[in-house]
This record gives structure tokens, C-alpha cells and sequence, in this order.
């Protein structure tokens, strides 16, 4: 009695594991990486910054760590992918936050999000932790707030380019796959 829609078990295993499976090896050496990137930009971080500097290490940047060293030949470990989708999204959520204000943060949120996407589409620079950037502009509290603008510049920029610039100096030394590029 076969009526053409796949039975449920077929519809539970689509909600399984996607893409190739990964050796022990690939998924250490990834972690590592992340690992040791981190570190040197904490380490950076604090010593440009003093030792509170190591907190600008922004969460959506460890989303750009999973995508830089454990899927590098995603579109979206592409170096213009990576910088302008930080950079554009940290943007419009600095924006939304000056122009909206503290006391809006669900509205804030909402148009930071759409507009980040719309902004990463519109200049083709789909980074996914790009969102999260323009929320941590309009949800990051006064410390965000008082940077500004400056927000954008550090962490965002300086961090997504120096993430890039590991990445692309691991790739010369063999270790990994480069982010790709057109």
C-alpha cells in the first residue's frame, strides 16, 4: 500500500546528519585551528587593548571559526564573504541601534536582522555569523553602544580580517584549505 510520500522513517533520516562524514583527525585539527586562532586574537586583543580587551572577541566570530576551519570551501569562507558580511552587518546594526535607541530592542532587532540580510544579498556577501554581528550592535548593551561606529572597526573588521589572514596563512603552509575565492 505504497501512496507515493515517503514513509516516516525516510522523513526522519532527511532530518539527519547532511554532507560528508569527517575523520577524527579532520574534526581535531579544525578545532585546533579555531583554537589557535582565538588565542592569537585574544592575545592581540589584550595586548593592543589592555587585558580587558580580550572580551571584543565578538560571539559571531566563533561562527566564522566553524565556517573558516571546518568548511573552508564554502561559499561563505570567502574572504570578501567574511569581511564585508561582518563589516556591512555591523553596520546596519549600528545604525538601527543610534536610530532606534535602547528602548526599542525588539524592533531594533527585527530591522538590524532584515537588514543585514539585505545588505549581505545586495552587495553578494552572504556571511551567516554576519547576522549575529548586527544583533550584538543593537543588543550588546551601553559597552557596544558607547563604541559606535567604532564597533565596526574593532572587533568586526579588524578581527574577520585577521581570522581571514590566519586562515589564508595556514592554507600556505598546507595544513588546510584556503577560504575560497572567485
Amino acid at each position: 500500500m505504497e501512496s507515493g510520500r515517503p514513509r516516516v522513517a525516510e522523513r526522519l533520516r532527511a532530518l539527519g546528519p547532511s554532507g560528508p562524514p569527517y575523520r577524527a583527525g579532520q574534526a581535531l585539527g579544525s578545532g585546533l585551528l579555531a583554537c589557535a586562532c582565538f588565542g592569537l586574537l585574544g592575545a592581540a586583543s589584550a595586548q593592543a587593548l589592555g587585558p580587558s580587551g580580550a572580551l571584543w572577541v565578538v560571539p559571531s566570530l566563533g561562527a566564522t571559526a566553524v565556517i573558516l576551519f571546518a568548511t573552508p570551501d564554502s561559499p561563505f569562507a570567502r574572504p570578501w564573504n567574511v569581511v564585508v558580511g561582518h563589516v556591512v552587518s555591523g553596520l546596519v546594526g549600528v545604525t538601527v541601534s543610534r536610530l532606534l535607541g535602547p528602548d526599542q530592542s525588539v524592533l531594533a532587532t527585527a530591522f538590524a536582522a532584515g537588514g543585514s540580510v539585505t545588505a549581505m544579498m545586495s552587495l553578494r556577501a552572504i556571511h551567516p555569523p554576519g547576522g549575529a554581528t548586527a544583533l550584538i550592535a543593537v543588543l550588546g548593551g551601553p559597552a557596544v553602544a558607547r563604541l559606535g561606529y567604532g564597533y565596526v572597526l574593532h572587533p568586526i573588521l579588524a578581527c574577520a580580517a585577521a581570522m581571514i589572514a590566519f586562515a589564508w596563512l595556514v592554507r600556505q603552509v598546507g595544513r588546510r584549505a584556503q577560504p575560497v575565492s572567485d
